[in-house]
């Protein structure tokens, strides 16, 4: 942590650790962020596969070798919206909705 208390760095280190320790985050190395898409595509990939194996499985199909570029440049092209609009309206593909985010908003308060 860095020397001042109450430095935002010592705020968002002990947000990071609660995470990690405690709400079963993992952390990704920095390189992977992708300023241009906006997202980690490598992490947002590896979530769709894991969590929803059917419907990224009908993408594969679909789309072939280049299922992985396709889909973060779809979702990327959503993101025009705020990437609120994606993880809660999906980004739909022809056959396919594949969820970025699986819990619905605690209330109507956000769009």
């Amino acid at each position: 942590m860095s020397m001042k208390p109450t430095a935002e760095l010592n705020f968002e280190e002990a947000i990071e650790a609660y995470l990690l320790e405690h709400a079963g985050y993992t952390k990704a190395p920095n390189s992977q962020f992708d300023t241009a898409l906006g997202f980690d595509p490598h992490t947002l990939l590896a979530f769709l596969k894991a969590t929803q194996p059917g419907t990224w499985n009908k993408l594969a199909a679909s789309y072939g070798p280049s299922v992985d570029h396709r889909d973060h440049n779809a979702i990327a092209s959503g993101m025009i919206h705020g990437l609120l609009d994606v993880v809660r309206k999906r980004h739909a593909r022809p056959g396919t909705r594949p969820q970025a985010g699986l819990l619905p908003p605690a209330h109507q308060s956000q769009p």
